[in-house]
């Protein structure tokens, strides 16, 4: 994509970078909203009418093996179609989403097929993100010429906007990865600010409690936690790196009997179990409500999106 002069405005919903925001690029018809997974519900609140309406959208996480994850879609109803996301997930655990529409009410089925078919080629170019859609759509043939002219226009209005709204899968592959790679996490200072109740994880040497800042999505092991000392076997090698890491930043300390933590925020649920216990864990359903150990985080989190009975 060659490079060109863009003015963008960008709204943040909440005044926090990371938190629910959107994007547009003047005298055009495309929007882009971006939110973290616990966010989706007031993102289908604050952006009711563009929500509604045919798009494409990026759910955003990160492989096992830690390696950032997309996974790449299209509907005639986004709010719909991340409803069903939140309740039966893709192939991975997906803690941002990305969607885009146009406002001008001209897109059909075959117009957001041809964008996600042209999306996912394009990601599949970036050997820093593992892309989980199966299947390999092609655009060809798709739409008359003069609407894949139009189409790929707005396809590169969708990559510009997710760079703008902090997405590297599109970016150009030259070069490392961005550190992160999805969203960079805001400070953990965040006194004052809206947050769940504590969720808890506990097990043999380690202990820990967290809480979801709710204006950006960080998922934030408290000071005090315990992490296990020794790591098993089965520990995700992106659990081992980082644990090491915050070891020498100081934010994990070592005791006699644990590593005790400051404030840290997490990308997702997964990267904070596997640190804390020291194994590979399934976060979502790891952690638990401490004042109600029968609700795990994913339960929560469904019925926080609107998904739960659903």
């Amino acid at each position: 994509m060659a490079s060109r002069v863009r003015s963008i405005h960008i709204f943040l919903n909440d005044g926090e970078p990371e938190g629910l925001r959107s994007a547009s690029i003047p005298l055009r018809s495309i929007v882009g909203i971006a939110f973290r997974d616990v966010q989706l519900a007031k993102a289908k609140q604050v952006f009711d009418s563009e929500m509604g309406r045919p798009g494409v959208y990026v759910l955003l996480g990160q492989d096992i093996d830690g390696k950032p994850a997309a996974y790449i879609g299209e509907s005639e109803n986004i709010a719909e179609r991340l409803q069903y996301h939140a309740g039966k997930k893709p192939s991975i655990e997906w803690s941002e989403a990305l969607a885009f529409v146009s406002t001008d009410g001209i897109l059909t089925k075959g117009h957001v097929r041809f964008a996600e078919a042209e999306l996912i080629q394009a990601a599949r170019q970036n050997p820093h993100w593992a892309v989980h859609n199966d299947k390999h759509p092609s655009s060809v043939g798709k739409l008359p010429k003069p609407d894949e002219y139009f189409m790929s226009e707005f396809v590169e209005q969708v990559r510009t906007l997710a760079g703008a709204l902090g997405c590297a899968l599109f970016k150009g592959v030259s070069g490392k990865p961005q550190q992160g790679a999805l969203f960079s996490l805001p400070p953990t200072d965040a006194a004052g600010a809206d947050v769940t109740p504590e969720f808890g994880l506990a097990g043999a040497g380690y202990e820990a409690r967290a809480v979801v800042y709710l204006a950006t999505g960080e998922f934030s092991v408290l000071k005090g936690s315990a992490a296990k000392k020794e790591e098993s076997l089965t520990i995700p090698d992106s659990a081992r790196s980082l644990r090491g890491q915050l070891q020498a930043d100081g934010v994990l300390e070592a005791t006699a009997d644990a590593l005790v933590f400051k404030h840290y925020g997490f990308q997702s649920t997964s990267a904070a179990v596997g640190v804390v216990s020291g194994y590979s864990m399934a976060g979502p359903t790891s952690w638990r409500l401490a004042c109600d150990p029968s609700v795990t985080y994913k339960q929560w989190l469904q019925e926080q999106q609107g998904s739960a009975g659903a």
